[in-house]
């Protein structure tokens, strides 16, 4: 009976959304200020990257072994960005991952070769969705299914969200200047559009 409930995507997002309410709102009760509930740590931030995992023990759960076998990167995938949520990919090296100093500057060899070897696991694992999941999960989204079209909209969500992160930032250049409320609220709106990607991922 778990089992079946669990591979219903729009019940499992109904229960996502629904603890998410839940414990957004108890830290609203505690919080001074709303600033406070955008910061690191707290609960926005924090479901983004619990909401990844899940999706990932949850997909590994209910896969058979040949699934597993096949799309392995899925849950891969789903842990990396959990821990990037977390900023784990640049919290215990000498810059981040993605930084291109990390592997042209001063830090160090250890540090290089662990950036080198998750970029390489990250290579391997977008490759294969390309090569073996794309073309199933696309004949999903022809046949209306509801979890093909979830990551869809997931998918979508992330991008806006990455084009609002910093956008002050990126319009500088240009001699552009956002209000600095404007970009305030640009910045917790990125954070509210990256917790409902993950919760569409569940």
């Amino acid at each position: 009976m778990t089992r079946g409930f669990l591979s219903q995507p729009l019940a499992v997002f109904a229960v996502a959304m629904t603890v998410t309410l839940a414990t957004v709102l108890l830290d609203v009760s505690v919080s001074a200020t709303i600033d406070e509930l955008f910061k690191e740590g707290r609960a926005i931030e924090l479901l983004s990257a619990l909401w990844l995992l899940v999706a990932a023990v949850l997909w590994v759960a209910l896969r058979t072994g040949d699934a597993m076998r096949r799309h392995w990167h899925v849950p891969v995938l789903l842990l990396l960005m959990a821990m990037r949520e977390q900023d784990y990919d640049k919290r215990f090296l000498a810059d981040g991952i993605l930084k291109l100093r990390l592997y042209t500057g001063t830090a160090p060899l250890a540090d290089k070769l662990i950036g080198l070897a998750v970029l390489a696991l990250l290579a391997v694992c977008l490759w294969r969705l390309l090569r073996l999941s794309l073309p199933g999960w696309l004949a999903g989204l022809r046949r209306g299914q509801t979890a093909p079209w979830l990551v869809l909209a997931s998918g979508a969500t992330l991008v806006v969200a990455k084009t609002v992160d910093g956008l002050g930032r990126k319009l500088e250049p240009f001699g552009i200047a956002l209000d600095r409320q404007l970009e305030m609220m640009l910045g917790r709106g990125e954070e509210m559009l990256e917790l409902a990607a993950a919760v569409m991922l569940v």
